[in-house]
């Protein structure tokens, strides 16, 4: 699925195949903005919308727990993010 003109059915039919699930058209057309959105934003971008994200996620729910995990350091500003936990 590395095609960006990937259509409504393609995306249903996986989700079905994978998940056992139907969508909406609405859900589908959504989710697929989303993720051109972060496809054609810069690394920076996304890291900083991801941490807001987890921070509006963590004060509507205050006992959620966020766990980030870090690849490697670069140098002592830089840290190559690897993937992060909410439990």
């Amino acid at each position: 699925m590395n095609n960006l003109s990937i259509t409504f059915t393609s995306i249903n039919d996986e989700i079905k195949l994978h998940y056992k699930y139907k969508i909406s058209y609405d859900k589908v057309w959504v989710a697929k903005q989303i993720v051109l959105e972060h496809l054609s934003s810069s690394h920076e971008e996304y890291f900083e919308n991801l941490s807001r994200f987890l921070s509006a996620i963590k004060k509507s729910n205050p006992r959620t727990a966020i766990d980030w995990t870090h690849k490697e350091n670069i140098d002592d500003s830089t840290i190559v993010f690897y993937k992060f936990f909410v439990i």
